[in-house]
C-alpha cells in the first residue's frame, strides 16, 4: 500500500470518527480534516506512531505562529490535534492522547486598527450622503460609537432596554451576564429617536427587538457587520467594523481625559487589564504628535 494511499484511508477513518464519535458537525469535521492535512504535511509522515508525537505536535503550532496565522487558527489547529490524539489513542497507536498538554504560543489579543476621529466624521457624512443609507443605519453606526457596545449586544436590545427620555440603554448581553447602563446623548439619542419614530414602524416588527431587517425580525450580528463593510467601500477604507468603533470609543474617551475605570465600567471589561490595553494606542497616537510637533522631536 503506498504512501498516499495510507494518508488517505488515515483521513477517512478520522472523519469518519470526528462525525460520529466525536459528533462534530460537517462543518467543523471539514475544518478539523484541513488542519490535519496541514499537519501531515509538516510532519512528512502518515504513520500513526510517528504523528502520535507530542513534540512534533508541538512543532507544529510554533510553525503556525510564525506563519503569522492567527490566534483563532492558532487555537482551532490545537483543538484538531487533541481529536486527532484522541483518535490515536482510541486505534491503540498510543496509550494516552499526546495532544492534552500542548500549548500555544503566547500571541496576545491584536487591537483592531486605529479610527481618528476625522475618520469617524468621513463615515457619518458618508451616512448622511449616500441615499442606500437609511435612519437605521446612521442609528446603528451612532449607537456603536457613542456607547461601545459590542456587535451582539447591540443586536439584542430590545425596546424596554432604551430610555430616551434619561438618556440610557441598559445592556443585558454582556459578558458574563451582567447588567450595565451606558448613557445615551446627542447624536446617538437624536439617530436613534428618528429611527423609532420614522422607520422602525415601517417594518411591521414581529417582536420587541430595537433594529429589525426588511421583515419585522432581529437585525442579525452578519448584517450589521455588513453595513461596516459597505460603509468601508464607499470610502475605499479597509478595517472598519463594529469592534474598531468600539476601540474608537475607548481611545477618543481617553484621549479627551477619560479615566481607565469609567471606560471599564462602560465597555463591561471584567478586568482592568484588559480595558489597559487601549492607553498602548493612546499613547502611541500622543507620540507620534509629539514626534510631528516639538521642535526636537
Amino acid at each position: 500500500m503506498g504512501r498516499q494511499r495510507q494518508g488517505e484511508d488515515l483521513l477517512t477513518r478520522l472523519s469518519r470518527y470526528l462525525a460520529t464519535v466525536a459528533g462534530l458537525r460537517p462543518r467543523t469535521v471539514r475544518s478539523y480534516l484541513g488542519d490535519i492535512r496541514g499537519y501531515l504535511q509538516f510532519a512528512g509522515t502518515d504513520q500513526p506512531e510517528e504523528l502520535g508525537r507530542e513534540e512534533l505536535m508541538q512543532r507544529f503550532l510554533v510553525s503556525r505562529f510564525k506563519a503569522g496565522l492567527s490566534p483563532e487558527t492558532i487555537s482551532r489547529n490545537r483543538s484538531a490535534l487533541r481529536k486527532l490524539g484522541e483518535f490515536l489513542r482510541l486505534e491503540g497507536h498510543c496509550r494516552e492522547n499526546p495532544a492534552l498538554g500542548l500549548s500555544t504560543p503566547k500571541l496576545g489579543r491584536k487591537l483592531p486598527p486605529y479610527i481618528g476621529q476625522p475618520l469617524v466624521e468621513r463615515l457619518w457624512e458618508t451616512l448622511c450622503r449616500e441615499k442606500e443609507f437609511g435612519p437605521r443605519e446612521r442609528a446603528i453606526f451612532a449607537l456603536l460609537y457613542a456607547t461601545g457596545l459590542r456587535v451582539a449586544e447591540l443586536a439584542a436590545l430590545t425596546l424596554s432596554d432604551v430610555d430616551l427620555r434619561k438618556g440610557e440603554v441598559r445592556v443585558r448581553q454582556g459578558k458574563g451576564g451582567k447588567d450595565r447602563i451606558v448613557p445615551l446623548a446627542g447624536r446617538a439619542r437624536l439617530e436613534l429617536a428618528r429611527y423609532l419614530r420614522e422607520e422602525r414602524p415601517k417594518l411591521r416588527p414581529k417582536d420587541d427587538h430595537l433594529f429589525l431587517n426588511r421583515r419585522g425580525r432581529p437585525l442579525s450580528t452578519r448584517s450589521i457587520q455588513k453595513l461596516m463593510r459597505r460603509l468601508s467601500h464607499w470610502l475605499d477604507t479597509a478595517g472598519i467594523t463594529p469592534h474598531s468603533l468600539r476601540h474608537a470609543f475607548a481611545t477618543h474617551m481617553l484621549e479627551q481625559g477619560a479615566d481607565l475605570r469609567t471606560i471599564q465600567e462602560l465597555m463591561g471589561h471584567a478586568r482592568l487589564t484588559t480595558t489597559e490595553r487601549y492607553t498602548k494606542v493612546s499613547l502611541r497616537q500622543l507620540r507620534a504628535v509629539h514626534q510631528r510637533t516639538h521642535p526636537h522631536g
